[in-house]
Order: structure tokens, then C-alpha cells, then sequence
């Protein structure tokens, strides 16, 4: 065994696994930092969108991502992920108007009451039928698959995933 080359194989087997070591390395941390910047950038929007939808009243998809200048695809998408990690409660989003409607919400958007309340008397008799009383029905989370129970109106987390899951 020859001694005078065991360092000079040491040092190459300790350079090319530092070379190696870099060599993975490096693109996981390019790729982390580029992580923790868009995830910056998406929540500067959510807080955007917040303050559009609580402060400024702005509850329309449409005009949201033409004042973002974004389709209206990735505005609509990005209200669902807020709605399903709880940053927005107590709403949905309506399909068919492209709208955020909040449950307890009564007003349009010209300030009118959607559904005024009419007091009337004892002794007007309404014989029509009456509307079917709701039940607690199983949800299933659309993160991970599981059922939970949900009573009407009910909004809670998934007991696996966190996701908010709402009685519909």
C-alpha cells in the first residue's frame, strides 16, 4: 500500500462530494427562495382582495380582475383557495352572478334590502307549504377526501387537513 497517495484520494473523494453536495444543493435553495417570494406575493393579494371585498364593497370576480388586470379564472380560483383556508368566513362564491355573497349579508349593492322583513298580523293565515326543514348532512373535504358531519349553516375546519368545509 502505497501511503504518499492515500491524501491525494482523500482530498479528491472530499472534493467531489462537496461538488456533488452543491450540486443539489444549490437548486433547492434557488428554488426555496423563489418559494417564499411568491407565497409573499400571494398574500399581499389576499389581503388586496380582502380590502377590496370588506372595506371597498367590491364583491363582483369580473370587476376585481379587471382592476387587478387578471383573468378572471385566476381571481375566481384564488377566492375558492381563500374560502377553502378560512381567510374569508361566513361566504361563498355564486357561480352563476360571479359574486362573493357573504351568508349574513341582506344588502345589495345599491344599498337596498335584498329581503325585507314584512311584520304582519297574528291573524293572517299562511296556508301555503311550509319549506323543508334542513338536516345535517355529510360534507366531504375537497383536500383530503374525508367525511364530517355538518349541521345547516355550519362552517368548520376538516379534522385532517385544516380545509373549511361549508353546509351547502
Amino acid at each position: 500500500m502505497d501511503l504518499t497517495m492515500l491524501p491525494q484520494n482523500k482530498g479528491a473523494a472530499i472534493s467531489g462530494t462537496f461538488t456533488s453536495s452543491l450540486f443539489f444543493l444549490l437548486p433547492a435553495l434557488l428554488i426555496n427562495r423563489r418559494r417564499k417570494k411568491n407565497l409573499k406575493k400571494l398574500q399581499a393579494r389576499y389581503e388586496y382582495y380582502r380590502n377590496l371585498i370588506m372595506v371597498q364593497g367590491n364583491r363582483s370576480i369580473t370587476g376585481i380582475a379587471d382592476i387587478n388586470q387578471l383573468a378572471p379564472a385566476t381571481v375566481k380560483n384564488d377566492f375558492l383557495r381563500m374560502i377553502n383556508k378560512g381567510l374569508l368566513t361566513n361566504c361563498y362564491m355564486d357561480e352563476q352572478s360571479m359574486r362573493i355573497v357573504f351568508y349574513n349579508d341582506r344588502t345589495t349593492q345599491n344599498g337596498e334590502v335584498d329581503n325585507p322583513i314584512i311584520e304582519r298580523d297574528d291573524w293572517i293565515s299562511d296556508n301555503g307549504p311550509e319549506s323543508p326543514q334542513l338536516l345535517p348532512k355529510m360534507v366531504e373535504c375537497s383536500g383530503c377526501g374525508s367525511s364530517s358531519l355538518l349541521q345547516p349553516s355550519e362552517i368548520k375546519p376538516c379534522p385532517y387537513c385544516d380545509t373549511s368545509l361549508t353546509y351547502r
